[in-house]
């Protein structure tokens, strides 16, 4: 290689040197400038400019031969920056004077230094948008690639600057609790058999919300003293003081005191007992040949009587109350009992007692008992007999008409002409009263009003028998009547209502 050549080669090296230098200076200023996706698009302008001027490089060192020689190639030039302009040998011939170097005109180049070229991504600063009214939402930015996990650190930890954020509560309830509970009256003075109802306020334990369950369930400490009702309502029995509970459904307690002040001058001292048999249409006046029949229109009057003179129909609890415990009973108070348990109790009696609003007893005979009542037919005179399903049916609709015993099958005499209670051993009375255990009754009256000591025995020791009626006795019952053969007036259906109000009035 001639001496021109070498001379020619390396000034087009330290032009492309000097040219990348540049570029690289420029690209590292821009780069700093640069952020994110800019500074990517910039470096990867820089670099295909790169290859752009590598190639112009590489052409310029390919000249052509000098006839007679081989053609020679220059060695591979190094990379130069974007901004370097390419170098013309021609171009550079016509504005320099040419040297003579043997036998070939060289074109001879200053070394000056080329100026600096700007890069064509330079990033300027950035300027905020003025709002425009009608513009629409600004564009939401593309989320960023998560940066590498860093080895040491947790794969759960969040950044201090992000707060964490609480779940909405779902399906929140408008329900709530039961925080505590009020009482209308905490302290009630009750007179002799008078009422008075509690009323309870119940408070949430979140103001504004309600609450599901308002049961409440009320209490009294003692039972002798005074009854309470499931809905609060109570009532004077006899002298005393007793505490009332109310109970909400979770367990919230409040209590109230009851005094109860009895004026005996108003209390009754006789208590007469009715007894009736069989109520019937007219024309069975004398059923059985017997006067037991009584009417349904004289009984109908002989029950509006009652509720006009504001008498007080009993049960058979309250009375045993009365004459055990000395609870309160009005003066004007009465008892009426239907021996036998004929089905004219419920298809007849019951809706004139209904009418009046009237409590009455039905002792029936246990094995008279059937499952269902048969259907009531006016004009034949058969005996029939409640069944289970109106014992049942009148304690859930109008326990006013209650059903207690008449025994199993004590209500038949024998060979003496007697009961048979006062023949048949205590063992066989015994199982008697058992029979009747199931049903539930809490009194019995005695088949022809007939007892023995063995029957009064096996009453007392009976679950079924707390109380026990006798028959035919004519006087009032009192506080020291024998509390196992309570007496009875027995009503007749030929008598009037004279006679009828004679009995109560005389009784009363």
């Amino acid at each position: 290689m001639s001496h021109c050549e070498v001379k020619r080669n390396w000034a087009y090296v330290l032009v492309a040197t000097v040219s990348l230098m540049i570029a690289l200076l420029a690209f590292a200023g821009s780069a700093f400038a640069l952020d994110g996706d800019a500074a990517d698009d910039a470096a990867a302008a820089v670099a295909q400019e790169a290859q752009d001027e590598e190639a112009v490089v590489g052409e310029a060192n390919e000249l052509p031969a000098a006839e007679g020689e081989a053609p020679t190639v220059g060695a591979a030039p190094e990379p130069v920056g974007e901004s370097e302009p390419v170098v013309d040998p021609g171009a550079v011939a016509e504005r320099e004077p040419a040297v003579e170097c043997g036998s070939e005109l060289v074109p001879v180049t200053k070394a000056e230094p080329e100026p600096a070229v700007e890069p064509e991504h330079t990033a300027e600063p950035i300027a905020e948008p003025e709002p425009r009214p009608d513009a629409g939402p600004e564009p939401v930015a593309a989320p960023m690639k998560p940066a590498k996990r860093v080895a040491d650190a947790p794969a759960d930890a969040s950044s201090a600057d992000q707060p964490e954020s609480t779940p909405a509560p779902k399906n929140e309830s408008k329900y709530a609790d039961i925080a505590k509970i009020k009482l209308n009256q905490k302290k009630v003075r009750i007179e002799n058999d008078g009422k008075f109802r509690f009323k309870a306020t119940l408070f949430p334990e979140i103001e504004g919300k309600k609450i599901k369950d308002k049961t409440i369930t009320w209490r009294i400490s003692d039972k002798k003293i005074a009854s309470i009702t499931e809905k609060g309502v109570v009532q004077g029995k006899t002298s005393g003081t007793a505490i009332v509970t109310a109970i909400t459904s979770n367990g919230k307690r409040i209590q109230a005191k009851v005094k109860v002040v009895i004026d005996k001058s108003k209390m009754a001292k006789r208590i007469p007992v009715l007894t009736y048999h069989r109520i019937t249409p007219s024309k069975w006046r004398f059923w059985g040949g017997t006067n037991l029949a009584m009417t349904d229109s004289l009984f109908n009057n002989q029950m509006k009587w009652l509720k006009k003179h504001g008498y007080r129909t009993v049960s058979t609890e309250e009375f045993r109350d009365w004459r055990v415990n000395g609870t309160f009973l009005p003066k004007k108070s009465v008892l009426i009992t239907l021996d036998d348990g004929f089905y004219e109790v419920y298809h007849v009696v019951y809706p004139i007692l209904k009418k009046y609003n009237l409590k009455a007893t039905s002792f029936v005979i246990g094995k008279n008992i059937h499952k269902t009542t048969a259907k009531y037919n006016a004009k034949r005179k058969r005996n029939r007999y409640i069944g289970e399903d109106v014992i049942q049916k009148m304690r859930e609709e109008y326990p006013n008409l209650e059903f207690q015993s008449h025994t199993y099958n004590l209500h038949h005499r024998g060979k003496s002409g007697n009961g048979v209670a006062k023949s048949w051993s205590r063992k066989d009375i015994d199982k008697d009263f058992a029979k009747m255990d199931k049903y539930g009754f809490t009194a019995a009256a005695w088949p022809y009003g007939h007892t023995s000591r063995n029957l009064k025995a096996a009453a007392k020791a009976s679950r079924s028998v707390r109380i026990g009626f006798g028959y035919m006795m004519d006087w009032a019952a009192t506080r020291t009547s024998p509390l196992y053969n309570i007496p009875r007036f027995k009503m007749f259906g030929d008598r009037g209502m004279g006679d009828f109000i004679r009995v109560v009035r005389k009784a009363g």
